[in-house]
């Protein structure tokens, strides 16, 4: 046991620092009149405890247990060497800490290399550290009112009676005046939280009221009104500020979208304007198509020649044709895509009409999908299925015969169709090559297909099949 003599007894009362003598296996055996002082223990009750009594339980400066076996004292006696300015709390009594910086130096024998002892000295810091943390503390504070003050956003902190306690310059400014200065039933009165629609919202369904309830609301739209009586569309987040599990507040984040909400508004209407033009110019496009089909279906009336005379009414099928594409747009939704099923479903049934010669003998078979088709592809597959239709119809069934014709339309993947028309007629003779043809009806269907960038083919079994497959290019996702 290391002991200390009448003299260092005399110096170590003097000084303000506190001054522990442990032995090698860390007892402690003397203390000065300071080390009591400071550890608010009476000598007693100092010697005899060692650096890993469970009643020196110390914690470091982030608050996180300090093992015993790292203590100053400890890690002297382990290595020789001295500690210095180790900062450590340790717990009073009454709960708080006392603040200490240690520092340690080993006591060895002439001639020895392992410590019989230690001398710990250590002086009380709690005032420094205090104002440490108070420091710290302002600093977050200086920074935190920086970030709210720049912040667009209106900021309210709520206690649980629904009192603002704190608010950022945006929330004055929404509210007109200091929040914090206004009584609740104020607050409450001048804001007249509402829904979107204008309707007034029970105030135990409010988003501040659910958050007190423990709810996190996330950009709910309501409804407010600023001191001027003015409304504003406002996304409101309200968090609740927890302590031991138990709600002691909520932190209301609310932004103001008015200006975004009539900026879309805008937008909307003239969205809505160009559509009435647009669907007008469809309107006027379509009349014009039909003027210009009943000047042919007269020019043809009074044609002697009976060339002259079909070719006057295959042009008048095509420009009907066309007309039909602009009546769909001018009554669809959709100003750029047509319902595939719908037009081809009143075109076939119009040509049937058209040039049938005897339609109890000649049946039509349809297989649609329902699909919507963008215009730049729905106006090269409506003519190119006008002239295939209309072949069939005038040539396939001699008078007296009896068939079937058949009209499939489908996608073959997300951005591909096939478009087949099939007749059970007489077919088309072996020796015509339809890609080579004098016919102006095949040729507009050859061109009219390598515009779609696609590919025809022709079945001359059992009766004449074509099937042409091509690509929408420009087909919008999510259709």
């Amino acid at each position: 046991m290391i002991e200390v003599d009448f003299g260092a007894r005399e110096v170590l009362a003097t000084l303000t620092e506190g001054v522990v003598v442990q032995d090698a296996d860390g007892t402690i055996t003397a203390c000065n009149p300071s080390a009591e002082r400071i550890l608010g223990l009476s000598q007693e009750e100092i010697k005899g405890r060692t650096s890993i009594d469970s009643g020196m339980s110390a914690v470091r400066e982030d608050g996180t247990p300090f093992p015993a076996h790292e203590s100053p004292a400890s890690m002297t006696l382990k290595t020789g060497e001295a500690q210095l300015g180790v900062v450590i709390g340790l717990p009073k009594s009454d709960g708080t800490l006392t603040w200490i910086s240690i520092s340690t130096q080993p006591l060895v024998r002439e001639g020895q290399k392992t410590p019989d002892g230690v001398v710990t000295s250590f002086s009380d810091i709690t005032h420094t550290m205090q104002r440490q943390l108070v420091l710290e503390a302002q600093s977050r504070a200086v920074e935190m009112n920086a970030v709210l003050a720049a912040m667009n956003d209106a900021v309210f902190v709520v206690d649980t009676e629904g009192t603002i306690i704190r608010a950022n310059p945006a929330a004055v400014e929404l509210l007109g005046r200091d929040p914090v200065a206004m009584p609740r039933q104020a607050v409450a009165g001048r804001l007249n939280i509402r829904r979107p629609d204008g309707f007034s919202i029970p105030m135990e369904e409010t988003p501040g009221s659910r958050a007190l309830r423990g709810e996190l609301v996330i950009d709910e739209e309501i409804l407010i009104m600023d001191h001027r009586g003015d409304p504003h569309a406002v996304l409101v987040s309200c968090s609740p500020l927890i302590t031991d599990g138990a709600v002691v507040g909520i932190v209301i984040v609310a932004r103001d979208i008015t200006e975004r909400k009539r900026a879309d508004e805008r937008f909307s209407a003239s969205l809505r304007e160009k559509e009435v033009l647009l669907k007008e110019v469809h309107h006027r496009v379509k009349n014009n198509l039909q003027v210009i089909a009943s000047m042919l279906n007269l020019q043809a009336g009074s044609a002697t020649d009976d060339h002259c005379r079909l070719a006057l009414r295959d042009s008048q099928n095509r420009i009907r044709t066309l007309a039909l594409i602009h009546e769909k747009l001018y009554t669809s939704g959709d100003l750029a895509e047509i319902p595939i099923k719908d037009y081809i479903e009143d075109l076939t049934s119009s040509l049937f009409r058209s040039l049938a010669s005897d339609p109890d003998s000649v049946s039509l078979q349809l297989d649609i999908a329902d699909v919507l088709l963008d215009i730049n592809a729905a106006i090269p597959v409506a003519l190119i299925l006008n002239e295939l239709t209309s072949n069939s119809l005038e040539h396939a069934f001699p008078a007296g015969t009896e068939g079937e014709i058949s009209v499939t339309f489908k996608p073959t993947s997300a951005t591909r169709f096939r478009l087949t028309v099939r007749d059970t007629g007489v077919g088309m003779p072996g020796e015509l090559d339809f890609r080579n043809t004098e016919s102006l009806g095949m040729q507009l269907v050859c061109l009219l297909t390598k515009q779609l960038d696609g590919e025809i083919e022709l079945d001359r079994t059992d009766g004449t099949l074509f099937t042409v497959d091509f690509s929408e290019s420009e087909r919008k996702t999510g259709k």
